[in-house]
C-alpha cells in the first residue's frame, strides 16, 4: 500500500543512505514558497528527489512527486485522512528515454517574480515546478497538461506527451504503484504521437528485497521495441 505519511519522506520503502553524503547525490533538504524538497541517495544506489507541498500534513489532500536518477517520475496523490489507504491514495509513473549519463540535480530560478524548482534529470525531459503552487509548469521537449484539482478520476492530474524522445506512462493506480502490478499495461508514446501498450511484467523485475526495478538498458529496450512496437520511432530516440 502507499503510505501517505511515510511517502512525504520517501515512497515504496526505499532504504535511506546509511552513511555520508555522496558527491553525485548529496543529502539535501530545502524549502521555498509552498514546497519542500528533499534529495537523498538510497542504499541500492538510487538518487531520489521528493517534492511535497508544505500543507500536506494539514488535511492529507495533496499531490507530490518523486524523481529518480534512473529516469522516472512518480506522481503521488492523497485524497484525505482515513484508514482506507487503498482508496485514499494513488500513483502514476512516467519513464523517460533516452537515459543520459549525467547526474540528477535541482536548482532554484526566478522568472517574472515567480520562483521555480528546476529539476535537471538524467534524461532531457527537464522540468520546472512552480514553488507557489507546487504544479509542474513546463517540461523540456514535451507538452504537459496539468489539472490542479486533486481527485481520483483525473489520472493524477498530470499528462506528459513527448516532442522528442520516448515516454513510457503507467496509468494511475489506487493503493499501489502501477509498476508493482505485473498485469498493468503502460503506454509508450513517441514524438510523432505513435503509441504502443506494454505490460509491466515485460519490463520490470523484483530484487531480493521485493523492490521493483526497470530491467532493461536503453539498448535492450530498443531491440525489444523494434519487435514489440514496430510503429514507434525508436530509431530516432536511441
Amino acid at each position: 500500500m502507499l503510505k501517505r505519511i511515510s511517502f512525504i519522506l520517501i515512497i515504496f520503502s526505499f532504504n535511506w543512505a546509511a552513511s555520508g553524503q555522496q558527491a553525485e547525490c548529496p543529502d539535501l533538504y530545502q524549502s521555498k514558497g509552498q514546497i519542500q524538497v528533499q534529495q537523498l541517495k538510497t542504499t541500492d544506489g538510487f538518487c531520489l528527489l521528493s517534492i511535497v507541498p508544505k500543507k500536506a500534513y494539514v488535511d492529507l489532500i495533496y499531490r507530490s512527486y518523486v524523481f529518480s536518477d534512473k529516469g522516472s517520475l512518480l506522481v503521488f496523490n492523497s485524497f484525505g485522512d482515513g484508514d482506507n489507504e487503498a482508496e485514499l491514495t494513488g500513483a502514476k509513473e512516467f519513464y523517460f528515454f533516452p537515459r543520459l549519463s549525467k547526474n540528477q540535480f535541482f536548482s532554484w530560478v526566478v522568472s517574472s517574480q515567480t520562483e521555480y524548482l528546476n529539476v535537471q534529470t538524467n534524461h532531457y525531459f527537464n522540468m520546472l515546478i512552480d514553488a507557489g503552487t507546487g504544479l509542474i509548469s513546463a517540461v523540456d521537449k514535451a507538452e504537459v497538461q496539468i489539472d490542479p484539482e486533486i481527485r481520483p478520476d483525473n489520472e493524477a492530474g498530470v499528462r506528459i506527451k513527448p516532442q522528442a524522445g520516448l515516454i513510457y506512462e503507467l496509468p494511475f493506480t489506487k493503493g499501489r504503484a502501477p509498476s508493482s502490478q505485473p498485469h498493468v499495461r503502460g503506454v509508450f508514446t513517441d514524438a510523432f504521437g505513435q503509441s504502443c501498450m506494454v505490460k509491466v511484467s515485460e519490463l520490470f523485475n523484483k530484487d531480493s528485497q521485493g523492490e521493483v526495478y526497470f530491467k532493461m538498458t536503453d539498448y535492450a529496450l530498443k531491440q525489444f521495441l523494434l519487435i514489440k512496437c514496430p510503429k514507434l520511432n525508436v530509431g530516432l530516440v536511441f
